[in-house]
């Protein structure tokens, strides 16, 4: 019980810090460009991940994996790089309105994931899934306005990066047991990274040579860097061992209530009671497709 107790606390403290970093992202982003930011944070948090592999990988990894799991987070990290652009090109040029719509948009992945399953790989779906689903649906559509007018672009730019985080999951998913879980991680976010900053150096040359600027920024570099990807990655990964399956997709799932919290108290961004009611009809879904999901994944591997 304590065991679970410590991973379930854990994953919430991850939540809380991948709520919170998207208010990270509008104060970042206030003084430097989306892709600068992307850039120099990833590099950061790889660069921090680093001595993990080195401590841990090398005395349960063999050469040969990890060599593969730097490969594969090439792929995961292009995988990464298009959703995460997507997001912070939105809260870059709407930020008081997309900053709160980012975290729960974003969340519709955990719908989407076993929609994918049964197109993909025509695994069959529960109906509390697509039930969660419409859910979302109807909770997005409360978010973005609920007809007042039509979808503005930044809210297509967030809707656009849930399925290529679904891409991004399923990928993950399908390599698993083949890769060393540090290995691919500094591959991953490193080369996001550095897509990033060639891409800030095509686009961005004024935000990403403007040192003042980045200075101005740091905190919010750091946080992302160091805490988003650094430290909350390997919290997940230490709370999951401990955790039950379940109420660790539950838990993580509140990232996206975090990031609502966070911009009330730190950017004082407000929203209707309409709005209000949309993110809890698309948290709603979320929680009712993870649970039914992952009870259904675990009773798979119990008949393994």
């Amino acid at each position: 019980m304590k065991k679970r107790l410590f991973g379930s606390s854990l994953l919430l403290l991850t939540a809380i810090i991948w709520g919170f970093a998207f208010v990270a992202q509008v104060e970042g982003m206030a003084h430097i460009s989306s892709l600068t930011y992307s850039a120099i944070r990833f590099l950061i948090g790889a660069s921090v991940l680093v001595p993990f592999i080195f401590i841990f990988s090398r005395k349960r990894s063999d050469a040969e994996k990890i060599k593969r799991s730097f490969l594969y987070g090439m792929i995961g990290g292009l995988l990464l790089f298009v959703p995460v652009t997507l997001q912070q090109f939105a809260i870059e040029f709407s930020p008081d309105e997309n900053s709160m719509k980012a975290g729960f948009i974003t969340g519709l992945y955990i719908v989407l994931v076993p929609i994918a399953y049964l197109i993909f790989m025509k695994k069959k779906t529960p109906m509390q899934v697509w039930i969660g689903a419409v859910c979302a649906v109807i909770g997005l559509y409360f978010l973005c306005g609920a007809g007042s007018g039509p979808l503005h672009f930044t809210d297509i730019l967030l809707f656009l990066s849930v399925p290529i985080w679904t891409a991004q999951i399923l990928f993950i998913n399908a390599i698993g047991n083949k890769t060393d879980i540090f290995a691919y991680s500094v591959s991953q976010y490193a080369f996001c990274g550095v897509i990033s900053l060639i891409s800030a150096l095509i686009f961005e040359r004024g935000s990403l040579f403007n040192s003042a600027a980045i200075v101005s920024a740091i905190i919010p570099i750091l946080y992302g860097g160091v805490c988003s990807v650094s430290i909350a990655y390997t919290l997940q990964i230490v709370g999951q061992k401990y955790a039950d399956p379940t109420s660790a997709s539950i838990i993580m799932s509140t990232e996206s209530m975090f990031s609502c919290i966070g911009n009330l108290l730190f950017l004082e961004v407000n929203m209707s009671l309409l709005q209000y009611i949309g993110c809890g009809l698309i948290f709603s879904g979320i929680i009712l497709s993870q649970l039914v999901f992952k009870k259904r994944k675990e009773t798979q591997l119990n008949k393994m």
